[in-house]
């Protein structure tokens, strides 16, 4: 018996990733066949260690490939196997078509009501990426494709970004990255997509709108909002806010409805000037924050009280500060007193407070407060008249300069000795108040004071300073504390203790006695063991 004789008679079947190879064995060499297949490699001469795929035994025989690459060059032939050993046909050689684009969805990196998702490509599938990008769709459609919600992202290899606009708040999207090549094109089944992935914007501020104007006097209004939409989480509070510049936010004067929710809403405005241009918008607050109506609504007063504005007190001292305050519109009728309240409840006037007159007229204004408490806070409104009555600006606080104890510390003690030490302590602050005496209190008990014994500086004010103690016992504990008084009271140091030394002890020598020629008697006296 001999090895057997093999003949490849065609292929079939080739595109971009399977081909079909069909074999013939001439002579089986006398003895049974065992094997017979084909083989396939990316270099000439493919054998039974490269990818092979065995055919059951007949004549003439087949074998399907599957998983190629594509548009790449593969050398190919048959072989059979008897008991005597394996015999190869000739070699032939193909080329598979060009195939899809490989493409990677790698995720999303940032998102609020936007998202910025990214993929890449991996294989341009034989033929160069003539476009790529991101495909969308909210999770309960089907997957997203070509023709849909998508954003090109450019053409060519490699990572790619894109920014997905126009989303709803708190809302389930999917998407998957594609490209398209140019051997198969952007016709349906000729696009590559990476796999399906998932993402939930988050909420957003609530939209709404503000209600048309209604019922305007001279110095009241109302409006409200509408078409509350919470976007994803609950509000939790909802007004309307107005002032005479444009565009009001919290910052301005506000009404909270106090219901709350998603239902249309109305409020009362009060308080206006009269003969003055308001502008109105209705606001919604939920964790995401606040919105506003899509459009500042505004509206003129009738003939009323005067448009009044409080501005910030300056040139605050312990008694006495300065307020300001401006009447902007005279509402219609002369202004005919204008001026500053203020006192140490919120919104004075006349009953629960100081008022003082500046005059008549449009314009700003300045009042001189004094008599005031130091470190104490006041509530200031500036007020105008005219014939429909008075109006006030908003209300303001200011805090007049504390006054306190001075601000000491207790530095070091030194030059201890077993009746005497030296202290140190230090005024860092007059807390607004003249020193008028420091110095060191000093005791055998913790925290010292001014009751106690203390001894005064030389010198009063801020700064470093000593002070020699004296007449102390000897072996003995002892704190210390820096003082120092001004007319608010007495500011203190931390303790410090320090020990006395133990004093020499007191002994005299005895007169010698017992004297011979080469010995005597001596010894001492100790009158004091220090």
């Amino acid at each position: 018996a001999t090895v057997p004789a093999v003949t490849t008679t065609g292929t079939s079947g080739v595109t971009s990733t399977e081909i079909t190879i069909t074999g013939t064995v001439t002579d089986d060499g006398g003895d049974t066949i065992i094997h017979n297949g084909a083989c396939l490699s990316e270099t000439s001469d493919p054998t039974i260690n490269d990818n092979c795929v065995s055919s059951t035994v007949g004549n003439p025989f087949t074998a399907d490939f599957t998983g190629l690459s594509a548009d790449t060059l593969y050398f190919y032939r048959t072989y059979a196997e008897n008991n005597v050993g394996i015999a190869y046909s000739s070699i032939g050689a193909f080329t598979t078509e060009a195939g899809l684009p490989t493409v990677f969805t790698k995720g999303v990196e940032e998102y609020t009501t936007q998202a910025i998702t990214t993929g890449y490509t991996i294989s341009d599938g034989g033929s160069s990426i003539t476009d790529k990008g991101i495909c969308w769709s909210i999770a309960t459609d089907p997957d997203p494709v070509i023709g849909g919600n998508c954003i090109s992202s450019g053409s060519g290899p490699g990572i790619f970004y894109a920014t997905i606009h126009g989303l709803s708040a708190y809302t389930d999207y999917k998407f998957r990255a594609y490209a398209t090549n140019s051997a198969l094109g952007s016709y349906p089944g000729g696009n590559g997509y990476g796999d399906v992935m998932a993402f939930k914007t988050l909420p957003d501020i609530p939209t709404l709108k503000t209600e048309t104007i209604t019922d305007i006097t001279g110095d009241s209004a109302t409006s409200g909002g509408k078409e509350i939409h919470q976007n994803g989480t609950s509000v939790t509070a909802r007004g309307i806010c107005w002032n005479i510049t444009g565009s009001p936010t919290l910052t301005d004067t506000c009404l909270a409805d106090k219901v709350g929710g998603t239902k249309d809403f109305t409020s009362d405005l009060s308080g206006l000037a009269g003969k003055t241009t308001y502008y109105v918008r209705a606001y919604a607050t939920n964790s995401a924050g606040t919105g506003y109506g899509s459009k500042v609504l505004s509206f003129v007063t009738a003939r009323g009280k005067p448009y009044v504005q409080t501005d910030p007190t300056d040139s605050i001292d312990f008694t006495s500060a300065v307020a300001h305050g401006q009447t902007i519109s005279d509402g219609g009728y002369p202004i005919s007193h204008r001026g500053i309240c203020w006192g140490t409840d919120s919104n004075p006037d006349d009953s629960t407070g100081d008022c003082v007159a500046a005059g008549s007229g449009i314009g700003g204004f300045s009042i001189d407060i004094s008599g005031l408490t130091a470190g104490t806070t006041y509530h200031v409104r500036a007020y105008g008249e005219n014939k429909e009555g008075r109006n006030y600006g908003a209300d303001l606080s200011f805090t007049t300069t504390a006054q306190t104890p001075p601000t000491v510390t207790t530095a070091t003690v030194s030059n201890i000795t077993s009746n005497s030490a030296s202290a140190d302590g230090e005024v860092t602050s007059d807390g607004n108040g003249t020193v008028t005496e420091r110095g060191i209190c000093w005791g055998e008990n913790v925290d010292p004071d001014t009751t106690g014994t203390c001894l005064q500086d030389t010198v009063a004010g801020l700064g470093a300073f000593t002070v020699d103690i004296s007449g102390l016992d000897n072996g003995t504990v002892y704190h210390v504390r820096a003082y120092a008084i001004n007319l608010y009271g007495t500011g203190y140091g931390a303790d410090i203790s320090f020990m006395t030394l133990s004093a020499a002890s007191a002994i005299t020598t005895t007169v010698p006695f017992d004297i011979t020629k080469n010995s005597a008697s001596s010894g001492g006296t100790i009158s004091d063991d220090g």
